[in-house]
């Protein structure tokens, strides 16, 4: 799973962190989205999935 976190400014309350490591999966911030680290972290994500 992947979680993106779109908290920001000075209160945070790190749901998404939260909610990543209940799903055993992996929170980004907005400010690492990127295509080519969406398309890096879905094929980990991918590759983990089929280890597991």
């Amino acid at each position: 799973s992947v979680v993106v976190d779109c908290e920001s400014g000075y209160v945070r309350l790190g749901l998404a962190g939260e909610l990543a490591r209940e799903l055993g999966g992996t929170a980004v911030t907005l400010d690492e989205l990127r295509a080519d680290s969406i398309a890096g972290l879905v094929k980990d994500v991918t590759a983990a999935g089929r280890a597991a």
